[in-house]
């Protein structure tokens, strides 16, 4: 028996069931975005990243949003008239 991507891709799915490799498998493999029995459809390439969390962001003024995700940041004048505003800056 030859082994290939797709067989290779197959067996670690259906052996790595429970402890939520698949995801991480797909991209590796390139086919995340590609559609597939359940998805229909082609993703968009920002889900090859997580967004990093607000409050890492606002810890480390190094880093910035990974594209195609909205940064959350509380403004300077957090609470006006009893109501919380956000600045939201969407990166691309």
């Amino acid at each position: 028996m030859s082994l290939d991507l797709d067989i290779l891709l197959n067996e670690r799915a259906l052996e790595l069931w429970m402890e939520c490799w698949r995801r991480l498998d797909l991209i590796r493999f390139g086919e995340f975005l590609k559609p597939f029995q359940e998805k229909n459809y082609v993703s968009d390439p920002k889900y090859l990243l997580f967004p990093i969390p607000n409050q890492q962001l606002g810890v480390n003024k190094n880093l910035t949003q990974n594209p195609g995700y909205y940064t959350f940041l509380p403004t300077r004048d957090v609470y006006r008239n009893n109501t919380r505003r956000y600045l939201y800056t969407y990166c691309d």
